[in-house]
């Protein structure tokens, strides 16, 4: 299984490298151009190879530009769901614009690539569900539960767990666990202490 977090910043160096390069690409293409048209007799093979410059820079950038957008857009999707409880994919449309197939299609792009690790859309309620197993991951599932509360009521020393809400460092999404236990983001698998 990938790793959120990890691949949340791969893409972000991705795209930071490619804008970067195209930027470089671009001017260098533009240099070659003037450079070419300064010249009383224009080569036209380098004119040719500077607008391919020009072209391949161009294109590096959009496509790290891309790749920040997405980055953008994962961030406030997890904003959303965590800060605001918001699992409805119409509500979530409604709050950023854009048409419901288009939010579906971008979130379920998010999940194949990894960005959540832990997600799965609900095509029959129209949501998006994070971590559908999080009784076994963090929360104590119904038998730990019953247990628990019947050694508690036998020992009478001991107190219940008590639930806290956390901020994740590497997404900044909301969540609960228990106190004291290790657990990991359902959003990014961030270790959360």
């Amino acid at each position: 299984m990938r790793k959120s977090k990890a691949v949340i910043l791969a893409h972000s160096f991705l795209g930071k490298i490619l804008s970067f390069i195209g930027y470089c690409l671009g001017i260098i293409g533009l240099i070659g151009v003037s450079f070419e048209i300064s010249y009383i007799g224009i080569s036209y093979s380098g004119m040719i190879l500077a607008l391919v410059f020009v072209a391949v820079g161009f294109s590096l950038i959009l496509a790290g530009g891309k790749i920040k957008r997405r980055i953008k857009r994962f961030k406030k999707y997890v904003s959303l769901i965590s800060g605001q409880n918001i699992s409805s994919l119409d509500s979530l449309a409604s709050l950023t614009g854009k048409s419901i197939t288009y939010i579906k299609d971008d979130i379920n792009s998010m999940i194949i690539t990894g960005y959540f690790s832990h997600a799965v859309i609900d095509n029959a309620a129209n949501t998006i569900c994070i971590n559908p197993n999080a009784a076994k991951d963090n929360i104590p599932n119904q038998f730990t539960t019953t247990v628990t509360a019947t050694v508690i009521s036998k020992t009478q020393t001991e107190a219940q767990p008590e639930i806290e809400t956390y901020i994740c460092k590497g997404c900044s999404a909301r969540g609960t666990k228990y106190k004291g236990v290790l657990c990991t983001c359902d959003y990014c698998d961030t270790p959360i202490i």
